[in-house]
């Protein structure tokens, strides 16, 4: 929503209000889910299994004043704003568990994976809350001079301006995952 109100000739003040919302989201249907698995003979090196579930939700609020004046060559213009994200999210890589084979024997046959470094899993909590602020302020000075003579008049604008930001760090609860080695039995 946007309000713009000329004051007068000289005097503008403009405020904007902003709310909008965005959300995705990647489920896995399976209530068990297989493994992932990178059979290099078989599969030319491509994994294959179930996506890990992810999802994402942002709400942004946003508040924004800017007052114009123009006075002489001058156009000044001063300003602020708050806008604060709720942005809580989910992701953890690897729940189900990812395996190389180097072929498709190896797999069958149910032996340790080939390759220890990709047999990996994540586990804990892959929530974590990206809520943030954000504070700024501006002013600003346009300076317009007109150049030449009446018949070839020229402008040339320079433009000052100054901001002040600040964003403090997002606020951070969760847990960080811990990543273990899957063990595989072989029956001998």
């Amino acid at each position: 929503m946007n309000d713009v109100w000329t004051i007068n000739s000289t005097l503008v003040n403009d405020l904007r209000l902003q709310y909008s919302y965005f959300s995705l989201a990647t489920v896995n249907p399976c209530a068990t889910c297989p493994q992932d698995i990178t059979i290099n003979d078989l599969l030319g090196g491509v994994t294959v299994g179930p996506g890990d579930n992810t999802f994402q939700k942002q709400n942004t609020y946003e508040i924004g004043d800017t007052f114009s004046w123009s006075h002489g060559k001058h156009t000044f213009k001063f300003g602020g704003g708050y806008t604060h994200f709720i942005y809580p999210q989910f992701f953890l890589p690897r729940s189900n568990s990812d395996n190389q084979y180097n072929s498709a024997d190896a797999f069958i046959n149910d032996v340790l994976p080939d390759n220890p470094g990709r047999t990996l899993r994540n586990a804990g909590t892959g929530s974590f809350l990206g809520t943030q602020s954000l504070f700024a302020i501006f002013a600003q000075d346009d300076f317009k001079v007109t150049l030449g003579s009446p018949s070839t008049w020229a402008s040339v604008t320079n433009t000052g301006p100054i901001r002040w930001d600040r964003a403090p760090r997002p606020q951070r609860h969760f847990q960080r995952p811990r990543r273990h080695y899957v063990r595989q039995s072989q029956d001998g």
